[in-house]
């Protein structure tokens, strides 16, 4: 029976994982423009982060750190590499 609870509880994560990847996915997209951006201006990671304001920060580590969303933003990092692959050479 355990067996079975524990597959429930895996496969209901999974799919609310994959519910999820839609609404991190914009989120995944604005962050790698801030990365972009942020590289443009030759900021380092950490000044980007000390020049946002408090409540921008505060979202970031909700959607960054909270265990909930791992997989949902790992799901929507890899779809967000598959739609913008570049071929070697070549730029977008």
């Amino acid at each position: 029976m355990s067996l079975s609870v524990t597959l429930w509880i895996l496969g209901g994560y999974l799919l609310i994982s994959l519910v999820l990847t839609p609404v991190q996915y914009p989120y995944i997209q604005s962050l790698k423009e801030m990365d972009k951006e942020r590289q443009r201006q030759g900021k380092t990671q950490n000044e980007m982060y000390e020049d946002m304001s408090f409540e921008e920060q505060q979202l970031h580590l909700n959607a960054q750190g909270n265990p909930f969303f791992i997989l949902a933003n790992l799901f929507a990092t890899l779809l967000y590499h598959w739609k913008n692959k570049q071929t070697p050479g070549l730029t977008k």
